[in-house]
């Protein structure tokens, strides 16, 4: 069996080489995560399509245009991803310093500042559901709009401010990400853009936090879950993107060669088909957790030393057939009375019963 010869690697460091493995597991990451977003964009196309009537034809309109767009980033920022490694790897291999060190030096390459201004879109476009969701859930939080608004919408002009001047900076020749020569708006801007969504995701947390606290201590814990369980804090926070910006910045800011995973558009398509299956917290979602359309009186129980409310469906009547004799109450809530139906008697039993 023939073994491998040693003099067939590249004469090269082992840094250069750790390197360039780390580039080329890049180029397979990147498409795990594409693969995710396919299937999420999929998912959202075919429910906003099948849900889509007159009374929600303009919402399921921009969700199904703004679904397009994010997919559309993603799929021309793994198109010029795959195409500089290909660059890279393949046509221009003996480089001095191997394909990192071509990746280094050729940043700015028409190819990879497409995907740069891809990436740059779609962060803006992932940003601005992390604040409309911000929004959305404090919106009954009692303070005026203007104060829900403030932090959110400063902290997005600062991202975006950042990431048009990096995108600006980074589309000029014969710049590299990791050279610093003057002003370089790379770590200011991954930075606050971290800090955004790490804010952010604080925030919704705390605040889906509080809402389960006093579901449990009102309603019991089996109540409410389904929009405050863990899986629910994860997507509408975009932890799964605060976290990987964080894994991604610190081997950055060591100056390594692994690269930023194409992901918050990942968390933001969990966010939309959320929403486009009606599962996603809305402003109205706290109201409809508080109350009930209909209580009745046998299912007011204690459990657990708290009032145990089960949450029915409007009473119907039943037919004086005999095959049921109870009382039914029917609960209005608007009016504040009750409207008691007494049970019906055969007359022929009652004339029975006198003769």
């Amino acid at each position: 069996m023939p073994s491998l010869d040693p003099s067939w690697t590249p004469s090269e460091s082992p840094n250069v080489l750790f390197s360039e493995r780390s580039w080329f597991a890049g180029i397979f990451i990147t498409a795990v995560a594409y693969g995710a977003a396919l299937t999420l964009a999929v998912q959202c196309f075919s429910l906003l399509l099948r849900s889509m009537n007159s009374s929600n034809y303009k919402k399921n309109l921009f969700w199904i245009i703004y679904v397009s767009l994010l997919f559309i980033c993603a799929t021309l920022y793994a198109a010029a991803g795959a195409k500089i490694n290909e660059l890279a790897f393949i046509d221009y291999h003996l480089y001095p310093g191997g394909p990192s060190a071509f990746e280094y030096d050729y940043f700015w390459l028409p190819v990879n500042a497409m995907g740069n201004v891809f990436f740059i879109i779609a962060n803006w476009l992932s940003d601005a559901v992390v604040v409309w969701r911000c929004v959305i859930i404090y919106a009954d939080s009692g303070y005026p709009r203007w104060v829900i608004l403030a932090f959110p919408v400063l902290a997005y002009l600062a991202s975006f401010t950042l990431s048009l001047m990096w995108l600006i900076q980074v589309c000029n020749p014969n710049y590299s990400l990791w050279v610093f020569k003057s002003v370089n708006f790379t770590t200011p801007f991954l930075y606050v853009s971290l800090a955004i969504n790490i804010v952010m995701t604080l925030a919704i947390v705390s605040r889906l936090m509080m809402y389960r606290w006093r579901i449990s201590r009102i309603m019991g814990k089996q109540y409410g879950n389904h929009y405050t369980n863990l899986v629910t804090m994860l997507i509408e926070s975009t932890m799964l993107y605060a976290v990987f910006s964080m894994l991604s910045i610190i081997p950055f800011s060591l100056k390594h060669p692994i690269q930023n995973v194409f992901i918050q558009i990942v968390s933001t398509l969990m966010i939309i088909f959320r929403v486009a299956s009606g599962q996603a917290w809305s402003s109205d979602t706290a109201t409809s957790l508080f109350s009930s359309p209909s209580l009745t009186s046998e299912d007011a129980e204690m459990h657990g030393g708290h009032p145990k409310i089960q949450f029915v469906d409007p009473c119907t009547s039943t037919d004086t057939n005999g095959d049921s004799d109870s009382t039914l109450i029917t609960l209005n809530r608007q009016k504040g009375d009750t409207n008691e139906k007494k049970p019906v008697h055969d007359e022929n039993d009652d004339a029975s019963g006198n003769a």
